[in-house]
């Protein structure tokens, strides 16, 4: 049982190592090099909208600060943001976060029942939240006071039989814009997130007028633009914030949109078209007792307000519906930029320091070792405990980098300043064990005197410990206000809980059996 600690370690030790060579570690921007973001917004910002909107675009792209990410204000209409990542599937995604605007709505014929901000999402399994073995995800939150009473009157009555009327979910609503459809998908119902609903209403709640294209006769899958649909772009040109249509519009239609000089968004054509089209999230259909069909009137002693819904929706796979889930709760937690963006571009970032850097690094760690071994000498003489008390600062750095491995931080200046805060806080621990088990009064009753330095030993540490973390929680809490200190303090913090709960105590049990064995054979 003595050794059991020590076993524990060891075996923590085996796995870290397992994982950084198998899976590998993720290098942060200064070292493997990632991609910069430009955002434009639509128009100028204050500087307390300018920082509000930078927030929320560093919440976005990296809430653990453990990406390696910079976000900064460029004047007041631009932001920049550089991220260590330079996947293209990953870029994709991340540019697709950064390009919205965030503005939830909950829609209803053609009305607001509520908006992002008045309501908190639940990410609690036991309420429901995840995605099923079918491929429905599933979003509990509860809405504030107000809101509530304004769905429960919204949707009062919304069903006839066992017929009800389905609730439209939004992120950035495509409000007073114009949709190019195919005419084919223009039917009485369509097909929408697993649920059939009708097409007119599907337009009612989006806000966008549809008008259709048609198949065109010389290119086979391409549609172009009916005289009717052209005439009626004119008409309404100075009242169309936007015009969306499907990436299969022939070459000539599209020549056609441009001369219009208005902002123009391309839609990949599948089955999907209308939901991406519209920024549609989830539809859903009420229920009797949702829709308050027992209650004759919202005045009766029997009218339910709830606060507590979910919003589901599906994907056509487990990933795609994960996938899902994650960018909507990114979004609704995040919050609504003040005004969206306009445009945004992109361009590869090369390492500054690389490869010559990380060798640096290792020789200079090399060093440390020999000086903090030339220090541990002078004071103890006594090899026996300077092997320990290295190898044990060794262990903690292969196990923070095996956490770091197994959840994918990226590793940057400052996950490097943290391992070395803690590798530092380590040996001076192992310093005060080292310390109180050399103490030399009452020899005689050694075994017991060990136990009870040991303990004095941890008090010291356990409070040092508690003192580190109440200085780093409030930063990874407060990260809207410090940004990448988020990386330094999540790393310090996981770097405190193996130190105190894992080597600290392997090493205590070490040196105890090394000092009673060889101060026993000296006296």
């Amino acid at each position: 049982m003595r050794f059991l600690r020590t076993s524990f370690l060891l075996v923590l030790v085996l796995v870290s190592l397992f994982l950084i060579f198998f899976q590998g570690l993720q290098l942060g921007i200064d070292f493997r090099g990632g991609t910069l973001f430009q955002l434009h917004f639509s128009q100028k910002l204050s500087s307390s909208e300018m920082e509000n909107a930078r927030a929320i675009v560093e919440q976005r792209v990296d809430w653990t600060g453990l990406k390696d990410t910079t976000v900064r204000p460029w004047g007041d209409e631009f932001i920049i943001v550089e991220i260590a990542e330079s996947d293209p599937e990953n870029i994709s995604k991340i540019e697709e976060l950064l390009k919205r605007q965030g503005t939830f709505e909950a829609m209803i014929d053609g009305n607001v029942l509520f908006t992002g901000l008045e309501l908190r999402v639940s990410k609690d399994p036991g309420e429901g939240y995840g995605v099923r073995s079918n491929n429905l995800w599933v979003l509990p939150f509860t809405l504030k006071t107000e809101a509530a009473k304004r769905f429960a009157k919204g949707v009062f009555h919304k069903c006839v039989g066992l017929e009800c009327d389905y609730t439209y979910f939004y992120i950035d609503r495509e409000v007073n814009s114009t949709l190019l459809v195919p005419a084919e998908m223009m039917e009485e119902t369509v097909l929408v997130d697993r649920a059939y609903v009708p097409f007119t209403e599907l337009m009612l709640n989006t806000g966008t007028m549809a008008l259709s294209l048609e198949q065109n006769a010389e290119e086979e899958g391409y549609y172009k633009l009916t005289e009717e649909t052209k005439q009626a772009l004119l008409k309404n040109k100075k009242t169309t914030k936007k015009i969306i249509y499907p990436n299969k519009l022939d070459v000539s239609s599209k020549l056609f949109l441009k001369k219009l000089s208005l902002p123009l968004r391309e839609v990949t054509l599948d089955e999907s078209y209308l939901q991406t089209a519209t920024n549609l999230r989830a539809v859903i259909a009420l229920t009797p007792g949702i829709a308050n069909m027992e209650a004759p009137t919202t005045h009766s002693p029997n009218f339910k307000i709830f606060t507590n819904l979910t919003i589901q929706g599906g994907g056509n796979t487990f990933e795609e519906a994960k996938e899902r889930l994650s960018s909507i709760v990114i979004l609704l937690e995040s919050g609504s930029l003040p005004t969206p963006i306009d445009d945004i571009s992109k361009e590869v970032i090369s390492p500054s320091l690389g490869k010559f850097f990380l060798k640096n690094i290792f020789y200079i760690g090399i060093l440390a070792l020999v000086v903090v071994s030339l220090v541990l000498f002078i004071r103890y003489r006594k090899f026996y405990l300077i092997f320990p008390i290295l190898f044990t600062g060794v262990f903690e750095i292969l196990l923070i980098l095996g956490v770091a491995s197994l959840i994918g931080w990226n590793l940057d200046f400052s996950s490097l300043a943290g391992i070395l805060a803690v590798v530092g806080t380590g040996v001076d621990d192992q310093i005060i064990i080292s310390d109180e088990l050399l103490r030399r009064e009452e020899k005689e009753k050694i075994a017991v005197n060990f136990l009870q330095r040991i303990r004095n030993a941890f008090f010291v540490i356990f409070a040092a410990a508690a003192t580190l973390s109440a200085t780093m929680l409030p930063i990874v809490f407060s990260s809207f206000a410090v940004g990448r200190l988020v990386g330094f303090a999540i790393t310090t913090l996981f770097g405190v809980a193996i130190g105190v709960f894992i080597t600290r105590p392997a090493f205590a049990e070490v040196a105890r059996y090394l000092v009673s064995k060889f101060e026993k054979s000296q006296d």
